[in-house]
């Protein structure tokens, strides 16, 4: 049996002008969760034994005039995608987007790949009118035995925290049992059924509800600015800002299903991911076409059963963007400019640019895949920028707000650098859908 669901987002608008998400997010959860909680979801392929997993997108024919525009956006999400490195602060301001008026084709569709991989929306869309007296959204959950959502934000007045009531609400997604903080990663870094779970028996002393990774709970409850989950909504919508990198409870929620049917990290049903952006092609896992099936953008996904509670996707999913949006909104695809500058003195490990810059606009290093060696992992990569030691956005790119008019960057690998002559260093700017 497959059953099939579009995930679609709609912007709402203000008399302000200003444009929110219809979604938060927050621990993670699965598609169909909202109606069978216990579901977890894997990617395309997966069968229950464990191995490598080859998991490509394409653009669709019909819009192969458009490669240009989506080639960079495209191999640069599923590298996030196969990286899975952390990023504390990743809403930046839009900079290369139209604040009015410009939507984020990259940050959009790295939230769409991510439903094609398995993950879900982990908050309830607004029940009734959005009071602008109560920040946040409520944690995904199936109605008890009354039939119904029980919706109560607690005595905080926040929705998403841990004091939110549920009343007899089954609840469809998964938290870190240590803690409940959907912003870290255990610091065992083992992500399976023995450090996270639904069950809210679970849940810390005085907890009553997994608590949200939106940016209301970020600031409100954590005192984290520019911190959201990727699987928050499509795309970066709040006017001035972008989202292009994954928070923990992204990465825990592709890592717990890489633990298998078994639900246990370290065992021989375990799989890897290896995600691949293929160009224009018609027989790609994923394809992303243009077309008006949607009011923004939207994920096709369609399941097929494993074993028990585990799922997989099917091939062939669609990633539809609408070109036509209310609003007079357009899309605008993030495009590398060649930018001027000098090497630096360079290591068997290492390089160095002094790169030209204007401030307050955006600039960017990125390199093969080919970089890391067999067994290496993206984290072992070290960027440091402005005196400090930052993590790269993936295995294969760094992005960076310029402040100055020259900037220095150095980039260590775990063993070897790349050859020069496979790195580029540019300017970001964005080009608008025709």
């Amino acid at each position: 049996m497959t059953l099939l669901i579009r995930f679609q987002f709609l912007p709402l608008f203000f008399p302000t002008a200003l444009l929110f998400a219809v979604s938060d997010a927050e621990a993670f959860t699965y598609v169909t969760a909202a109606k069978d909680p216990e579901v977890v979801v894997h990617p395309t392929g997966y069968d229950g034994t464990g191995g490598e997993l080859v998991i490509t997108l394409g653009l669709h024919p019909d819009f192969e005039e458009m490669e240009d525009e989506v080639a960079f956006s495209a191999k640069h999400a599923v590298a996030i995608w196969t990286s899975l490195l952390l990023r504390e602060e990743n809403l930046a301001p839009s900079i290369e987007i139209p604040k009015i008026g410009g939507t984020d084709f990259f940050g959009t569709l790295i939230h769409e790949f991510g439903h094609t991989l398995g993950l879900a929306h982990p908050t309830l869309i607004p029940q009734g009118p959005i009071s602008r007296g109560i920040l946040g959204k409520f944690s995904t959950a199936a109605p008890g035995p009354n039939g119904k959502l029980d919706l109560d934000e607690g005595s905080d007045g926040l929705r998403g925290s841990a004091d939110d009531q549920r009343g007899d609400d089954i609840n469809a997604v998964y938290f870190k049992i240590e803690d409940n903080n959907p912003f870290t990663l255990p610091a065992n870094d083992v992500i399976d059924s023995t450090t996270y779970s639904r069950e809210v028996e679970k849940l810390p002393s005085g907890h009553q509800s997994p608590i949200v990774s939106s940016r209301e709970v970020a600031l409100n409850v954590f005192s984290m600015e520019n911190t959201e989950g990727m699987m928050v909504s499509g795309g970066s919508l709040i006017p001035g800002q972008v989202r292009r990198g994954l928070s923990a409870d992204d990465i825990a929620g592709i890592r717990y299903a890489m633990s298998g049917v078994d639900e246990i990290q370290g065992t021989s049903d375990d799989y890897t991911l290896k995600l691949e952006y293929v160009g224009v092609s018609d027989d790609a896992d994923v394809m992303i076409r243009f077309d008006k099936e949607s009011g923004f953008a939207s994920a096709a996904v369609g399941t097929r059963a494993i074993s028990g509670n585990h799922k997989a996707m099917g091939r062939k999913r669609i990633i539809n963007y609408n070109p036509n949006m209310a609003g007079n909104r357009r899309w605008y695809f993030p495009q590398p400019e060649p930018a001027e500058y000098e090497t630096q003195a360079m290591k068997e490990r290492a390089f160095g640019f002094t790169i030209k810059t204007a401030p307050g606009f955006r600039y960017g290093i990125s390199w093969p895949a080919g970089a890391l060696e067999e067994g290496e992992d993206a984290s072992g990569i070290i960027v440091q920028h402005e005196g400090r030691n930052r993590g790269a956005m993936s295995g294969q790119l760094f992005l960076f707000d310029a402040t100055e008019s020259s900037t220095e960057i150095k980039i260590a690998f775990p063993s070897q650098a790349p050859d020069l002559s496979d790195v580029a260093v540019f300017k970001l700017i964005a080009r608008p859908a025709n």
